[in-house]
């Protein structure tokens, strides 16, 4: 793999997850009497999971949390396999200050939905009837700990920077250290190459969402769709920890050939619009036999 700049002075981890209650669950009787009476066979054969939760009743809590995944998923991309993920250096301040606000946010739902608990319960029961069971809901005193955010940023492990005199590697034999540094540097670059794909990926809707709004002649063309690109071009670039010189090559090509043109220009010159259209398709087609095959983009 080549050598990058360091990673630790690019990027540091970030973490986002939530403590969920969940919205299904298993009902035994159900079960029992699916099985017995309807299908006539064992209890082993399967099980009915019933919604105990109608989601549309918890109020704002669960769709602030898709906005907030959707939030974290956007601005890092994977690293590893335990779910952390890489945020660029750059963007630290502006995702603390988003997060912190999203935390804020989430306090304010559940303080909500905790006021409401016990008529949200009701309603449950009235939804259920017999399958409602009582059991399967916590008092509103203890929501709080089955409703939790989380969030969390950390350097990025950076072991050659091992100057405290306390630091492991200064405590051990000089090759073995040397060894583990290797190994460590080693499989922070197979992440950032096994996880590539997720920045192509994200240039390809984008670009697609051109290709076929552009060719379709009643498709109205919009602002928000070239800022979404712009947008798109500038997190990718951010993202580009190994500095692939494909990613570079494309976002560059997307800019000079899809980009430039003001939204009026386009709904009033189809020949443009389809133009466009062609250039996004060709583009398209770059980057999925870049994602297929591995080889640069040409």
């Amino acid at each position: 793999m080549e050598n990058i700049p360091s990673l630790s002075s690019r990027a540091v981890v970030a973490r986002c997850g939530f403590k969920l209650m969940g919205l299904t669950e298993r009902d035994e009787k159900a079960s029992r009497s699916v099985n017995s009476e309807f299908l006539h066979v064992s209890n082993e054969a399967g099980h009915y999971q019933k919604v105990r939760m109608d989601r549309k009743d918890m109020g704002e809590l669960l769709p602030l949390v898709e906005r907030i995944r959707a939030y974290y998923r956007d601005k890092t991309r994977p690293f590893g396999d335990d779910g952390v993920r890489l945020l660029p250096a750059t963007m630290v301040f502006e995702y603390t200050k988003q997060m912190g606000e999203f935390k804020r946010e989430f306090e304010a739902a559940l303080a909500i939905t905790k006021e409401n608990w016990d008529s949200i319960v009701e309603k449950q029961r009235d939804r259920l009837q017999q399958m409602f069971n009582p059991k399967s809901y916590p008092p509103a005193a203890e929501i709080g700990k089955k409703f939790r955010m989380m969030w969390s940023i950390q350097p990025v492990p950076d072991w050659s920077a091992a100057s405290d005199a306390n630091h492991i590697l200064l405590q051990i034999d000089e090759e073995l250290a040397k060894d583990i540094e290797a190994q460590v540097k080693e499989d922070q670059m197979r992440a950032l190459y096994e996880n590539q794909n997720v920045l192509w990926e994200r240039l390809l809707r984008v670009v697609k969402k051109v290709a076929d709004r552009y060719s379709d002649p009643e498709a109205q063309v919009y602002r928000s769709s070239l800022v979404n690109i712009e947008k798109t071009i500038e997190i990718v670039q951010e993202l580009n920890f190994t500095d692939d010189p494909d990613i570079i090559a494309i976002c560059r090509e997307i800019n000079d050939s899809i980009l430039g043109w003001k939204p009026s220009q386009i709904r009033k010159d189809p020949d443009l619009k389809l133009k466009l259209a062609r250039r996004a398709e060709v583009v398209c087609e770059k980057i999925k036999a870049r994602m297929e095959t591995g080889y640069p983009v040409t």
